[in-house]
């Protein structure tokens, strides 16, 4: 009932109040996904009863709070699961936050952009946002199995719009990271929007069609009339055929070469790509290692 009256709430309000109103409505549907107290043949724990009823009293009061015209309303600890209705058609979208313990408003603050991999159109994706230190984490659902790419990208671009407008964000420390299908959007987000970011961390990534073809005899030649228009629109979806934009961007590269499902030829020809042009990119490649089960500290060396 609740998810109800605030997505109700969100198509008659405006400004803070219908940003407010999106992001009750998402907490309490997230809730309800995740604990399915509605299911009359499911018999809930005592311990999963709790959690149903303290989240139900938290959001009932923010719900409360919000109707009043309160402007900063408490919010659950650790990662914050907030919404954004979107311009293109009007949903409400959710997104990832996790908000430095020290955060002081009076600096500016590194923003870490992490892009979950491929599930297919599970809601709620990359929540909860994992936490750094020294940073804002953020994972936009980017609208499902989209590799970032159009409603997936402009999902990105507004949910780091949004994080900048409700915090000191420094424009010159914003870095885009991800896996399997967050590493080709990183791949992607990096070579498109070079401009908006300082560093980018592709994990196991699509970043050059031709991979397919040299791994598997994918996109395999068809010579016709309309041989080049395949080729342009071919080239239109690989970051390889971007790199160029990357000269002032730095890359940290990671790649298992037992990866069968994003074979490393991926990573290997961007990257070879990438340093024929001159362009700032560290790789590291790990014999053996498939599309999971990289070492944790290549990652945590990379991010430092």
């Amino acid at each position: 009932k609740l998810a109800k009256e605030e997505r109700e709430r969100v198509r008659r309000t405006t400004g803070y109040t219908r940003r407010q109103a999106a992001a009750i409505a998402m907490n309490a549907e997230y809730v309800l996904g995740k604990y399915n107290p509605l299911d009359r043949k499911r018999q809930l724990d005592e311990k999963t009863r709790q959690a149903v009823r303290s989240a139900h009293r938290r959001l009932h009061r923010a719900a409360l709070l919000s109707q009043q015209g309160v402007e900063h309303i408490p919010e659950e600890g650790g990662a914050k699961l907030r919404a954004y209705v979107s311009a293109v058609d009007g949903t409400i979208q959710p997104y990832s936050l996790t908000i430095p313990g020290s955060y002081d408003p009076v600096v500016p603050w590194p923003l870490i952009v992490t892009l979950h991999g491929h599930g297919w159109y599970r809601p709620f994706q990359g929540h909860p946002a994992p936490a750094n230190v020294g940073a804002f984490c953020l994972a936009p659902t980017g609208r499902g199995a989209t590799d970032y790419r159009e409603l997936g990208e402009q999902d990105v671009l507004r949910c780091i719009a949004e994080v900048k407008r409700d915090f000191h964000i420094d424009d010159d420390r914003v870095y885009v990271r991800g896996g399997s299908m967050g590493g080709t959007g990183a791949w992607h987000l990096g070579t498109h929007y070079a401009d908006q970011f300082a560093g980018i961390l592709p994990v196991c990534g699509n970043a050059d069609n031709r991979a397919w073809t040299k791994r598997w005899g994918w996109n395999r030649e068809f010579p016709g009339r309309f041989d080049g228009l395949r080729h342009w629109i071919q080239e239109g979806h690989t970051s390889r055929a971007f790199a160029m934009n990357l000269l002032n961007l730095p890359a940290y590269v990671i790649h298992g070469s037992g990866d069968v499902i994003v074979p490393p030829e991926h990573s290997r020809q961007m990257v070879a790509e990438l340093r024929a042009l001159g362009a700032p990119v560290e790789y590291r490649e790990f014999p053996d290692k498939g599309h999971g089960g990289l070492p944790g500290h290549a990652v945590d060396q990379g991010l430092g």
